[in-house]
């Protein structure tokens, strides 16, 4: 079975965090894709809907509901920082380790989810 997650960031609630014109539209280019590919088995996180505690919380559900034959697919496009961490809608410029979620953080969540093939796409800067 498929299963994926893709986040797309084109908007920020801090207004120190420039805002982007792409982002939005490619997580929901490759959710349409994979929908028509594999059908549903997929959720779809942009702006406000991508905080820090969503997809968190959409990691830990597809680590709880993967069986080992998935296949599945999480993709995030929007901002990354300078000392690798993902920034969520929600994310804080001047508190990101409190608000955002680190490269470590998230090999820990991608570890815990089971598949036969599990493959992560980042389009942001570090």
């Amino acid at each position: 079975m498929f299963r994926g997650l893709h986040i797309g960031i084109d908007r920020y609630a801090d207004p120190n965090i420039q805002w982007l014109s792409g982002a939005v539209r490619d997580a929901e280019a490759l959710h349409a894709l994979f929908a028509d590919t594999f059908g549903t088995g997929a959720v779809l996180l942009t702006d406000k809907a991508a905080t820090a505690p969503a997809i968190r919380g959409a990691l830990v559900a597809l680590a709880s509901d993967a069986v080992a034959e998935d296949i599945v697919v999480i993709t995030f496009a929007g901002h990354g920082s300078e000392d690798h961490y993902l920034i969520p809608h929600d994310g804080d410029i001047h508190r990101i380790s409190d608000t955002c979620i680190s490269l470590g953080e998230l090999a820990d969540l991608l570890s815990a989810i089971p598949g036969t093939t599990l493959f992560c796409a980042l389009d942001c800067c570090f």
